[in-house]
């Protein structure tokens, strides 16, 4: 019974996505993702600097 009701859950979800709206959340998200890793490898590369110009 648990199955039938998890796999619902996953194809209710899968139209989700189908639709316009469900679509761009999930794109979103993605890209909320990609720009908090690019934050994270851009600070973490001025520190490098950071420390390769004042030497410790």
């Amino acid at each position: 019974m648990k199955i039938v009701k998890w796999f619902h859950y996953v194809q209710s979800y899968r139209d989700y996505l189908k639709s316009e709206k469900g679509w761009f959340d999930f794109v979103d998200t993605i890209q909320a993702l990609l720009i908090m890793m690019g934050v994270m490898a851009a600070a973490a590369a001025c520190l490098y600097i950071a420390r390769l110009m004042l030497g410790f």
